[in-house]
């Protein structure tokens, strides 16, 4: 049966149960392009001494993972997030023309890829779908709030969720502002080090350069391709999949992953800041809209507390069953109501947030400050 090739792209430190399970999916024409941020980082070695076949369930298991995984080092990002430069440095150095984006948080059952891969020759590109599951009293209390503006949102406004997206480059398409700032813009991206290993086990040293040539070459129009559009914005933002939901028409499907969220009230501040964010620089007219939409149901819940309760509770329990979500925090949509129109004005207030290690200021879409 002939498939086309696909490569993986996946941003990670550390060799995490996530990635195992998608190199146990791949064929052999397929690769998993595993993006660290330096030499030092452990993933890298794991790749590179081939111990992460051992993850795999010992020597009998791994001779049966057909695919190439691969891992390059971004290095540290300049005048964007860690996680659009990880993406695009992983896109940079891919060789296929079709590819799928993820996350190392969340759980990828076995027909993960393979379903991508069908719904794609049947839809065209196709994203699932994230729940954030909380891990800490704030997180859990804000998965009403998640599900309804991040989940349902996400499936409504038909956007692409980076944990589980499949497209091909060419059916990305720049807006014309975007071609206008950054179709001229010259540069490279990254070197990228790392190490090639192929599904015998065998591992080579390699030092991969994935100059911001590759693929850029002008047309007969001398036009620069969408894509290069797209990486080189990339390389000016905070935001994989905001950005990427702007340059593709992808077709959401009712598949919920549950990620995990917060593990502190501050990392839950910080997340929620940085979704608001997100939504504020890509969306602006959204992020107000829902800023007054939110006060306006949380002062229904005030002023008419049972007959608000019992709307608000309704809408998120529908949503849920909708979902396929079985969790009983929707019992907390009229709390996490509540809590809507303090955390946008907290979020609207800060002027820098946490991801990961770095602190980043991000007064534009396309103007990133990293304050270490």
């Amino acid at each position: 049966m002939s498939r086309t090739p696909l490569t993986v792209v996946l941003a990670t430190r550390e060799w995490t149960p996530a990635c195992r399970q998608v190199a146990e999916q791949l064929h052999a024409e397929d690769t998993l392009v595993v993006v660290a941020d330096h030499e030092s980082d452990p993933v890298v070695d794991a790749v590179r001494d081939g111990t992460w076949r051992s993850d795999a369930g010992g020597d009998a298991e791994a001779e049966t993972l057909a695919g190439t995984v691969r891992v390059v080092c971004a290095g540290d990002p300049d005048r964007c997030s860690g996680k659009a430069n990880a993406v695009a440095t992983g896109m940079a150095a891919a060789e296929t023309e079709r590819l799928v984006w993820t996350d190392d948080d969340f759980h990828h059952p076995p027909a993960w890829l393979a379903t991508l891969r069908r719904e794609y020759e049947r839809f065209g590109p196709v994203t699932e779908l994230p729940f954030f599951v909380g891990r800490d009293p704030l997180a859990t209390l804000l998965e009403p709030a998640y599900a309804l503006g991040g989940t349902l949102g996400t499936y409504a406004g038909r956007k692409a969720w980076a944990g589980g997206v499949i497209f091909e480059r060419g059916d990305l398409e720049a807006p014309d502002a975007h071609r206008e700032r950054f179709g001229d813009e010259t540069g490279t991206v990254s070197d990228a080090t790392g190490a090639t290993s192929d599904a015998t086990g065998a591992t080579s040293d390699a030092t991969e350069t994935t100059p911001d040539t590759t693929r850029t070459t002008p047309d007969a129009t001398g036009t620069i391709s969408d894509e290069t559009v797209f990486r080189r914005a990339l390389r000016r933002t905070v935001t994989d999949d905001g950005l990427l939901s702007m340059y593709l028409d992808t077709t959401p499907r009712r598949r919920v992953r549950s990620v995990p969220a917060g593990g502190s009230i501050r990392a839950t501040l910080e997340r929620h800041v940085r979704f608001a964010k997100i939504v504020a620089r890509t969306e602006p007219a959204g992020f107000w809209g829902g800023t007054v939409l939110s006060t306006v149901v949380a002062c229904a819940c005030l002023l008419a507390p049972l007959p608000a309760t019992l709307v608000v509770t309704l809408l998120a329990w529908v949503v849920y069953a909708w979902l396929g979500v079985e969790r009983p925090s929707w019992l907390l949509a009229v709390p996490a109501t509540l809590a809507g129109p303090p955390l946008f004005a907290y979020a609207a207030a800060r002027r820098t947030f946490v991801w990961g290690d770095r602190r980043y200021a991000w007064p534009d879409p396309f103007s990133v400050e990293i304050r270490e």
